[in-house]
């Protein structure tokens, strides 16, 4: 029974390290939404932006990461860290554009969001265009990522506005203390054998 205790107790504290932040961006010469942080142009190199550093240097529980980006017919990068799974959504921006938007040549505009985690080099790309929703798109599993927004077709005439957000998959609370529990009943069943 102490040895459930003692797990119960390291479970719950455990629970309370966590932190939680929301950030925002707003990228390039896009009007800057409120309450978020201007950033430059975002480079289409390997290495790209890092969304994350100001959250504590990676997406975990209940952090919050939201991109409003302006993309010009070419690519935008960024890179972070997801130390637990993760959504990929579509959302509104305050300023009133949501999900992607045109704003000058043909249209539709469709955009892949290429997420290669470098950690297993696994590559999930998700396409979305002017006509899709917002809402989520895609859960993917903790590691290190660079994501790259590819513009299709490529056109330098073509311009969009892109809001996005990355949101971390809460673990249900009871989850490490019941956890902690069967790994306590685990070393008792273990001292009576």
């Amino acid at each position: 029974m102490k040895a459930l205790l003692a797990a119960a107790t390291v479970g719950a504290l455990a629970m309370g390290v966590s932190h939680a932040a929301t950030i925002s961006y707003t990228e390039g010469t896009r009007a800057q939404e409120p309450g978020s942080i201007k950033i430059s142009d975002v480079p289409a190199n390997p290495n790209g932006f890092d969304i994350d550093f100001m959250i504590g240097d990676d997406l975990s529980a209940g952090d919050v990461i939201q991109v409003f980006g302006r993309i010009v017919g070419s690519e935008d990068t960024y890179n972070f860290t997801a130390t637990q799974a993760f959504d990929f959504s579509l959302i509104a921006a305050p300023l009133g554009t949501s999900g992607i938007t045109d704003t000058n040549g043909p249209s539709p505009h469709q955009i892949d969001f290429k997420f290669t985690n470098t950690d297993t080099n696994l590559i999930t790309t998700i396409t979305v265009d002017t006509s899709d929703p917002v809402g989520t798109y895609g859960t993917l599993l903790a590691g290190s990522y660079i994501l790259e927004l590819d513009m299709e077709p490529d056109n330098q005439k073509r311009v969009a506005l892109y809001d996005f957000e990355l949101a971390s998959v809460p673990i249900p609370g009871a989850l490490p203390l019941f956890a902690a529990g069967l790994a306590g009943l685990g070393l008792r069943r273990r001292r009576k054998a």
